[in-house]
């Protein structure tokens, strides 16, 4: 699958394209600015959620976290989602490619399903931000 709309957006990630396991899954998520790839993300799946990694690439086609003077975008990252019994994330994880976690968020649902509230903790579980969705 295809999205191709570069009069709709001003930055230079414009296009994109997915590719599905046989279950319909994501299995590959690639973002361009035209013709030239931007960041590919390449995900897992496990009984209680998933994972991608995202890589990020230079002009020429390289990885970027290959580099570290061309990190501009950041290293290569692994974002886990850890999902409840009706399939919404609860907890993520930002994970460094030494296995450090850089970051997680917790995510809080009403007896209607709908998203109350998240809490982004640093590293160390720390809460840094909290965001609270009231619906009326």
């Amino acid at each position: 699958m295809s999205y191709d709309a570069p009069a709709l957006h001003f930055s230079r990630q414009n296009r994109y394209t997915w590719v599905y396991d046989s279950l319909d899954r994501v299995q590959t998520y690639y973002s361009y600015d035209g013709q030239r790839l931007i960041w590919v993300e390449r995900y897992t799946y496990f009984p209680a959620g998933y994972g991608f990694t995202r890589t990020w690439y230079d002009a020429d086609g390289n990885p970027t976290h290959a580099k570290p003077e061309e990190q501009q975008d950041g290293p290569e990252y692994t974002f886990i989602r850890y999902q409840n019994r009706n399939g919404q994330v609860e907890r993520g994880e930002t994970v460094t490619a030494h296995g450090d976690v850089l970051n997680r968020r917790r995510l809080y649902y009403n007896g209607e399903q709908q998203l109350v509230r998240t809490v982004c903790e640093n590293g160390q579980g720390e809460p840094q931000l909290t965001h609270v969705y009231v619906y009326q």
